[in-house]
């Protein structure tokens, strides 16, 4: 059985990154591109809504899948068991 307090430092890596990249990489960049172009925040927060709904959604939800894909194989193949046990 894996460390409860493993578990929950990976979950909170994965929690870490999502926020990370729709901070930086989505919200941010879209707020500002549409400022620098002479819009009002209201046309700012509607495009970084649809940066959102378009970009950055999308692009997590498959990562994730392909993570937790990847994770379900390696518990499949004993990977995270204690070492000196037996498979």
């Amino acid at each position: 059985m894996q460390d409860p307090r493993q578990e929950k430092s990976w979950w909170k890596i994965w929690l870490a990154l999502v926020v990370g990249t729709l901070i930086g990489s989505s919200v941010v960049p879209a707020l500002l591109e549409r400022y620098a172009r002479g819009g009002d925040w209201e046309a700012a927060l509607e495009h970084a809504a649809g940066v959102v709904v378009t970009a950055w959604l999308p692009t997590v939800a498959v990562f994730s899948a392909a993570g937790l894909t990847a994770l379900f194989i390696a518990r499949r193949r004993s990977f995270f068991e204690k070492p000196g046990r037996a498979n």
